[in-house]
């Protein structure tokens, strides 16, 4: 029988982190689910690239003493142009990137989606169409912002537009690892 500890929204929070790598080298479960939200949510995006040496060290902790697999992946307060840092982490063995994927072992599937329907917040890269629905009708910032792959703020001039250039959450699975 294959275990799991699962949360999310961690926020990069010490506490929190400390709590998940405790109670995972406790419990030594197989497999350790992070469903995104895993990076600071204040201090900008520019302190979201700073706490990657930290969640390095996390992460080695839980393989070095725990021996759990850990599934991740960035969210909707973690910035997208960072994805590849998540992949240098799965490229060194201490995680694997659940974005748009499946994973299959031990007879289970999991599967990441990242992906969600609008929302009336700010920051608008995860969000994408969800059948009829298109746009959040509460709009607390404006048509929102997104950022290109070096960080740069690049505002949304037509969120409708902007949401229905992208594939909604039916179609966006993109891999099976």
């Amino acid at each position: 029988m294959t275990t799991l500890i699962a949360t999310a929204d961690l926020h990069q929070h010490p506490s929190k982190w400390e709590l998940l790598v405790s109670a995972v080298i406790e419990q030594k479960p197989d497999v350790v689910l992070i469903a995104g939200d895993l990076l600071p949510k204040y201090g900008g995006f520019e302190m979201q690239r700073e706490f990657f040496p930290e969640l390095r060290g996390l992460l080695t902790r839980i393989r070095d003493e725990a021996s759990a697999r850990v599934l991740l992946y960035l969210a909707n307060d973690d910035a997208h142009y960072l994805e590849p840092l998540v992949c240098e982490l799965e490229g060194d063995g201490l995680c694997i990137n659940m974005a748009q994927r499946v994973y299959r072992a031990d007879g289970l599937v999991y599967c990441g989606m990242n992906r969600v329907r609008d929302y009336p917040f700010g920051y608008k890269h995860y969000c994408v169409p969800d059948g009829d629905r298109v746009a959040d009708p509460v709009q607390f910032c404006g048509e929102g912002i997104t950022f290109d792959d070096d960080g740069k703020e690049v505002p949304i001039a037509n969120l409708r537009q902007y949401l229905l250039a992208k594939s909604g959450i039916a179609t966006t699975a993109r891999s099976t690892v």
